[in-house]
């Protein structure tokens, strides 16, 4: 994970904070509606929560959340999901048959579930592999660096147009 740039996203320590969850509920809900506006629209969403202004650009996110902004998005990463290779290898068990958690390694197992409660969140069956997540797994057993803050802002954009589920299904 430290090699793929996810480990302060996954890092209880640093995370270990009270959320006022009635304020998150806030950002979601007013995310950029047509008040004050930035100047520069592109890799940025804005809200409005207790009256104040909130500006999220790219290069806030991987501030705020201790992550570099560069690297590559997770759904360019071209591989081949399901297949095996050196890489996918290091994480998937030798006698899988489906995509499916019980045919992850158990630290991979561990951290598909940590991905899909914190990076890659959804609701549903958590026995499932999605494409998402597997890029997940092999950017990380493969140390490639994803930009995780444009996965994050790409989900805040995805959930204003209502379309929260369409990064999941890529």
């Amino acid at each position: 994970a430290r090699r793929s740039n996810l480990e302060s996203l996954l890092d209880h320590n640093s995370n270990n904070i009270k959320i006022n969850h009635t304020l998150v509920k806030l950002l979601y809900a007013n995310l950029n509606l047509g008040h004050q506006n930035p100047c520069n629209r592109d890799n940025c969403v804005w809200s409005l929560v207790c009256g104040r202004q909130v500006f999220l650009s790219l290069d806030r996110i991987g501030n705020i959340l201790h992550t570099p902004t560069d690297g590559i998005a997770l759904d360019e990463l071209n591989i081949p999901i399901g297949e095996r290779d050196e890489v996918s290898h290091r994480f998937l068990e030798d006698d899988m048959t489906e995509l499916k958690s019980i045919g992850l390694r158990p630290t991979a197992r561990i951290m598909h579930r940590a991905l899909m409660h914190t990076v890659l969140p959804r609701t549903g069956s958590y026995e499932l592999v999605y494409p998402n997540n597997y890029r997940a797994l092999y950017a990380i057993w493969g140390e490639v660096q994803i930009t995780w803050p444009k996965l994050l802002l790409d989900e805040f954009l995805s959930f204003n147009q209502g379309r929260m589920n369409i990064i999941y299904f890529r």
